[in-house]
């Protein structure tokens, strides 16, 4: 995996703590949550300057989202990944090209997804600027924008290759597209997700295999594919919450999952209507954010304007991002990086007349 996380819990883990888990452990995390706290104040102290009342529930949106209250508790990427979401989405709005180089390093190092993100940055980039070449020396940004991102992520490439022979960012996305492949082409074989990844290379596949496959069995592909990205959407967090108290981990019912014969707890009898609120609860509040900005952006007319804000522009390309890249996987851990465009996209409709460059 990219090492930014894991370096951030090194740096911040206290040289005086134990190896074992600890008190040591409370830095990281403290830290983390307290980064989170600090973006809320943010959209508080913003959001205060806007005259609609509804305008100070963004950072309560913020704040008690289930994903990013739980997962900030969390040794998880997610969180501290959010956070710099929101910083590039910041630094996009207020056009500091170098800024905008150094998040994204940072955000490709914590997360795979995060290449798809600095493509998608660095396409709207370009189409920004494509009309103003003979000004503002925009071309100059844009190389400002790629050379510091790549000054960040360099050093990483550099580390795999010297270390582990691979000189590449990671190989967590190697085998990403075969993993899909096998799920979907096992389908109704009563195999379980691992099960079928295990049989897929077993049997020796290549990567046109697994591409074919996706293509000719489309109908299961985009059962899988839609039930992922619904758990992206309105995803709840109930495994990562009863760890947090409990310590153990839980398998619910599975009714939107991969197959998976996972061993552990099992939810049942009557924990599972506490199940099933827990899954009402994180649809009908995700549910209900969407359909506020959906309403703010109709009111204000926006939609028509899309194309005319750029940071608009980016902000919906890369809530596509997060929503569509996990696939068959997806989760609301995809949904809390969502949150920093989708809130600063309200926050811009309250705060102006109309979305406009």
């Amino acid at each position: 995996k990219p090492g930014l996380y894991s370096a951030f819990i090194c740096l911040f883990w206290p040289a005086a703590a134990p190896d074992a888990v600890s008190w040591g452990a409370a830095v990281p995390l403290l830290l983390q949550t307290l980064l989170v706290w600090v973006v809320g104040l943010f959209l508080f102290l913003k959001s205060a300057k806007a005259k609609s009342l509804s305008a100070k529930w963004i950072s309560i949106f913020w704040l008690y989202d289930p994903g990013l209250f739980i997962y900030s508790a969390l040794f998880m990427s997610d969180a501290l990944c959010a956070v710099l979401v929101f910083a590039l989405a910041l630094a996009i709005r207020e056009k500091r090209n170098g800024w905008i180089g150094f998040f994204l390093g940072l955000i490709v190092l914590a997360r795979n997804i995060g290449s798809i993100l600095a493509l998608w940055t660095i396409t709207i980039l370009i189409w920004q600027y494509t009309t103003e070449l003979a000004k503002n020396r925009s071309l100059r940004k844009i190389a400002i924008t790629i050379g510091i991102l790549f000054s960040v992520v360099i050093p990483q490439v550099i580390y795999n290759g010297v270390v582990n022979h691979s000189w590449r960012l990671g190989t967590q996305a190697n085998t990403w597209t075969p993993t899909v492949a096998s799920i979907v082409a096992f389908d109704g074989s009563g195999l379980d997700s691992l099960e079928a990844e295990m049989r897929w290379f077993r049997e020796g596949h290549s990567s046109a295999d697994a591409w074919r496959v996706l293509i000719d069995k489309w109908p299961t592909t985009i059962k899988y594919f839609t039930r992922g990205w619904m758990r992206v959407l309105f995803g709840h967090v109930n495994t990562e919450a009863t760890y947090l108290v409990t310590g153990r981990s839980p398998i619910g019912p599975g009714w939107f999952t991969v197959p998976t014969n996972w061993s552990g707890p099992r939810v049942s009898g009557p924990w599972v209507y506490v199940w099933i609120f827990g899954v009402v609860f994180s649809a009908v509040l995700s549910a209900l954010l969407y359909g506020i900005v959906l309403r703010k952006f109709w009111k204000k007319k926006a939609f028509g304007k899309l194309f005319s804000n750029t940071f608009v522009l980016w902000a919906v390309g890369s809530i596509f991002v997060f929503v569509l890249s996990p696939v068959l996987y997806g989760d609301a851990r995809f949904r809390i990086q969502v949150l920093a465009p989708l809130l600063l996209i309200w926050l811009l409709v309250e705060r102006s007349k109309g979305v406009k460059e």
